[in-house]
Order: C-alpha cells, then structure tokens, then sequence
C-alpha cells in the first residue's frame, strides 16, 4: 500500500505539474481550432491506454522475470509480513524491489515522453523545462531510500537492496523508449497533422 502511495505522491505528480509549465509549442497558433466539442480527443484517450499498457506489462514482466527467470520461482510464505514466519522471501522482496524501481522510472519517462504527442525524444528541448527536469531528478533520488535504507525498506516497502536486478531496470525502461518512439513513429507516418 505504500508503495501505491509513493508512486502516487512523489513519481507521478511532480512531473505531471513540470508538464503543466511545459512552453507552449512556437507553432500553436499556426494549427486550426478543434472541431471537436469533447474535453479528451481520441488521441488522447488512445495515448492514455497505449502507454499504460505499456506501462503496466513491463513493470508485470521486470516483477516475473527476476522471480521465475533468476529465482527460479521462489515465492516463499509469508511475505507480506515481516516477521518468524516468513520463509524464503528474499526473492519475492527483490523482484517486488525491482518493479517498483522499474515502474518509478518508467512513470518518470513517461513525463519526458509526454512532452509532446508525436515528436521524438532526442528532437525536444529537454532544458526549457527546469521544473519537469528537476522533478525528474528528485524523483530518480528518492528510490534509494526506499531500497537501501534498513527498516524503510524491509518494514515499510517489504523490499530488499538489489544488485543484478538494475540491469533488467535498464532494459525495460530502454524497451519502454524504443517502444514508445515506434508508436509516435507509428501516429505521425498514419495520423492527420496537428
């Protein structure tokens, strides 16, 4: 539950209020009105579901990767709770370590993909944004309390430190960037220009 909660407060609304800030793109007044009388256009509510898919499915699959891939499924018992009766939980605490930092960081990425609905990452002016960039860096800083600090994390997260761990962090959120760079590949060769 605080796990929820920490996403929640400290990864995803930081950056969504650096985005509120984001500058207006140079060419907005060049683009007609809406025609649409809807609050959320259909791109809007296709980014949505895509993204959390995306989202959802890669943090799922850090989670089963590192308990049946490196494992080899250990789930233990008991280890919702800390406590004598908890038995072979270590690899349960590190791949639910692991998710949560996969999730964090993807939630973070998220924000920079959101930037604009169908530019590149490496064509966007990431520095105009001061508040959305350190948004992002204090966002990146605060998971190591919840991983490498004793009694944080084993009593309040039920997580242990992990190690081998980071390098499938770093692949999913490199598979969660080529990923969502082919769907914005994908809405500017199919989609009417903006």
């Amino acid at each position: 539950m605080c796990s929820i909660l920490i996403l929640r407060h400290f990864f995803s609304t930081p950056p969504a209020l650096g985005l509120g800030v984001e500058p207006a793109d140079k060419k907005i007044m060049n683009y007609p009105p809406s025609k649409s009388k809807q609050l959320f256009s259909k791109e809007v509510i296709m980014d949505t579901l895509v993204y959390g898919v995306f989202l959802g499915g890669i943090a799922l699959s850090s989670f089963i990767f590192v308990l049946y891939g490196i494992y080899d499924g250990v789930v233990g018992e008991n280890c919702n709770f800390v406590s004598e009766a908890s038995i072979n939980c270590g690899p349960v605490h590190r791949s639910r370590s692991t998710a949560f930092i996969t999730l964090s960081f993807l939630i973070l990425l998220l924000a920079v993909e959101c930037k604009h609905f169908r530019k590149p990452i490496w064509r966007m002016k990431h520095w105009k944004n001061q508040v959305l960039f350190w948004t992002m860096v204090i966002g990146a800083a605060l998971t190591v309390p919840t991983l490498y600090i004793p009694v944080v994390n084993t009593n309040v997260f039920k997580h242990v430190p992990i190690d081998i761990e980071w390098a499938v962090v770093v692949v999913c959120l490199v598979v969660f960037l080529v990923v969502a760079e082919i769907y914005k590949l994908i809405k500017r060769k199919t989609m009417r220009k903006l």
